[in-house]
């Protein structure tokens, strides 16, 4: 079993929902992410998550990029 070390997160609200998104990297140099709903691992996809937010905050981001690029953006726009 590999060691994950959290490099980022973003924090989602939705209804009476909390989500987080994990962005991971193992002992490999390895990238993953994952997500927490209510502090319990889901299997709910990512890329539309991060997209609805995205649209939430009124900021324009191509659906095209993947998922890296996508949390990317989103974390650069919210802690920078």
């Amino acid at each position: 079993m590999l060691n994950l070390k959290t490099l980022k997160v973003i924090s989602i609200q939705k209804n009476k929902d909390i989500y987080h998104i994990v962005y991971m990297k193992n002992e490999l140099g390895k990238h993953e992410m994952e997500v927490l709903k209510n502090g319990a691992i889901s299997k709910i996809s990512i890329k539309p998550l991060l997209i609805n937010y995205a649209d939430f905050l009124e900021y324009d981001i191509d659906s095209s990029k993947t998922t890296y690029q996508i949390f990317d953006i989103l974390y650069k726009k919210i802690y920078d």
